[in-house]
């Protein structure tokens, strides 16, 4: 009698611990050892939807064919690329395909019920469980803006479909789809949108001006700045002369799209730029990009950030993003601090450059690629390979002429606009 009162109690116990520690359990199941060459066969499911399909430097992506709605934050989903992989934010995606998402912050493990099984990621043990089958990830866990994203390739598995990239097109298609009738439905949707050019030799000869300016000014600058200033009246003018020329501006992102995924482009492409931060691109020349639907990069310096008491004050975070949210204007990093680069130790370059990444991923978002403009255009070998080793993948450089299918990513030259460039001067300058 009293041996069956222990194994009782032994058993009573037994299920406390079981009930209390459950999540641990459930986390140390996912430690064993699995197929490293996980393929999305393996996991037994039916989508929601048969293909999803993103474009970097788009603002539009797509689920099942139908354009879904950028301006929405919360559930916004952008790839970005680190280290040359594709990633894509786990938590919006569970959010936007999944049901009853819960994160366990003490045991970092994120929970849904997806396509009516429980799934769990543990981020820790780098893992997953679908039903009652666990799985590796292929590829790091990586944390930017407060969130988690996995490679598009653990995503596909997760989802149950199967990712391909072809000509800038990001896509996850169920594998019952046709694979090359939907690939060749979004390309053409992405180049139908941006009036890009489909001749591939046409492609390989375009030129683009990269444009630079700071102020845009109401009134006649002061003889010290007229070298970085432009009027609003100026500003207007020449991007309706650019209009009128047949010029469409583009992204960095949408280079990039081009140089490294093998995107398609406009006939005649123009990157415009602005350095420093100021008020009156928010104020001033904002306006006047909307009036045109005509796209802007913004370097910023971090530290300088919603700077008043100055005789040209900076923008607000809050200003920048509401010009993100316009779909128009990306910002990117021009230092934490506004200063020489060549001038700085490898370590000090660090500083100044990851921290005003991770201001602006903070504040606005992850960027979908790096983009750094030298300050006081000063740069060498030793400060172009420091950026390379930090991820930046395009680095503005100098100032030249156009850049085109041959440029470096590292050596990004801008034709400067300064105060006095009438419209037919700066086409002929473009030229």
């Amino acid at each position: 009698m009293q041996k069956k009162h222990i194994f009782l109690i032994s058993a009573l116990l037994i299920l406390v611990i079981c009930f209390f520690y459950k999540d641990r359990i459930f986390k140390a199941s996912l430690m064993l050892p699995t197929s490293s060459e996980l393929i999305t066969e393996d996991i037994e499911r039916t989508p929601t939807m048969n293909e999803l399909a993103f474009c970097i430097g788009s603002n539009k992506w797509y689920i099942d064919k139908q354009e879904q709605n950028y301006i929405d934050e919360f559930n916004n989903i952008r790839p970005i690329v680190r280290e040359d992989i594709i990633l894509l934010p786990i938590g919006r995606i569970l959010r936007r395909f999944g049901e009853n998402v819960v994160w366990d912050s003490a045991e970092k493990i994120m929970s849904a019920n997806l396509y009516g099984d429980s799934f769990k990621l543990s981020i820790d043990n780098k893992c997953f469980s679908l039903g009652d089958k666990v799985f590796n990830l292929n590829s790091d866990i990586r944390m930017y803006e407060q969130q988690y994203f996995l490679s598009a390739e653990d995503i596909a598995n997760i989802l149950g479909l199967n990712f391909y990239l072809k000509d800038g097109v990001i896509a996850f298609i169920n594998k019952d789809i046709n694979l090359d009738e939907t690939i060749d439905y979004y390309i053409n949707k992405y180049n139908e949108d941006l009036l890009n050019v489909e001749d591939i030799e046409l492609l390989k000869s375009i030129d683009i001006p990269v444009l630079m300016y700071h102020l845009c000014l109401k009134d006649i600058p002061p003889d010290d700045v007229k070298g970085m200033a432009v009027t609003v009246e100026e500003f207007d003018e020449q991007l309706q002369a650019l209009k009128d020329a047949g010029y469409k501006s583009i992204s960095f992102e949408q280079y990039y799209n081009y140089k490294r995924f093998g995107a398609s482009l406009p006939s005649k492409p123009i990157i415009l730029t602005f350095d420093d931060g100021y008020e009156n691109n928010y104020t001033n020349a904002f306006p006047i990009l909307k009036k045109h639907n005509m796209k802007a990069t913004i370097f910023i310096v971090t530290s300088a950030v919603g700077e008043l008491g100055v005789q040209y004050p900076h923008m607000t975070w809050e200003q920048m993003k509401e010009m993100e949210y316009s779909g128009l204007i990306t910002i990117q990093n021009h230092g934490a601090i506004h200063t020489p680069m060549d001038k700085l130790s490898r370590k000090e370059m660090e500083k100044v450059v990851l921290a005003a990444n991770e201001s602006i991923d903070y504040h606005l978002g992850a960027r979908q690629i790096y983009v750094f403009a030298y300050p006081y255009l000063r740069y060498n070998f030793k400060t172009v390979d420091e950026l390379r080793k930090l991820d930046i993948h395009i680095q503005v450089t100098n100032l030249a002429d156009a850049i085109n299918e041959k440029t470096s990513m590292a050596n990004i030259k801008r034709i400067n606009v300064p105060y006095g460039t009438s419209a037919e001067e700066l086409l002929d300058l473009i030229k």
